[in-house]
């Protein structure tokens, strides 16, 4: 026997769906956040300004790299904070 959507229950549901999913992305941030400093002092500085908008050719000159060396930096970021990302999250289906 199917049990009929009640008015109160077709206005909860959404709201749990809601919830879920926030409680979810505050979850995600809060990994991500910690990979994040996980890194070193300067490679954090580097990501926050790139993650600010900050171009590879500006992040260059500011760091006095080439922009391959500042690319090559930045893509090791990227490595360490995937690494730190998978050893501390579960993905549950």
């Amino acid at each position: 026997m199917k049990k009929e959507n009640t008015p109160l229950s077709n206005e909860v549901e959404p709201l749990v769906k809601q919830l879920t999913i926030e409680q979810a992305a505050a979850e995600v941030l809060s990994r991500f956040e910690l990979a994040v400093n996980s890194l070193d002092t300067e490679s954090q500085d580097l990501f926050r300004l790139f993650l600010d908008g900050e171009t590879p050719a500006e992040l260059s000159r500011r760091k006095n790299l080439t922009e391959g060396q500042l690319r090559e930096w930045l893509a090791s970021i990227k490595r360490e904070v995937i690494q730190q990302l998978r050893a501390n999250c579960k993905v549950r289906q």
